[in-house]
């Protein structure tokens, strides 16, 4: 049984969002100073996406279509 990885690379969440963002993306957002993208940890000098972070970062994103905004 493979289990998925605790922790995402850069270019793993870029695969993990087919492409839709790229590396260049995900840095701006890292130096951003509202730090707009999902959470990140360093660990030396690599960059790394705690998995479970990101899932709670993509569902505070999610729109849903239809939703009345403002009433």
């Amino acid at each position: 049984m493979k289990t998925e990885p605790d922790y995402l690379t850069p270019q793993e969440v870029v695969l993990r969002w087919r492409g839709r963002i790229g590396m260049a993306t995900l840095r701006n957002w890292r130096c951003a100073a509202n730090r707009k993208g999902p959470p990140w940890v360093k660990v030396g000098a690599k960059v790394l996406y705690p998995r479970r972070e990101l899932e709670l970062w993509e569902a505070a994103m999610r729109v849903n279509p239809g939703m009345e905004i403002g009433r």
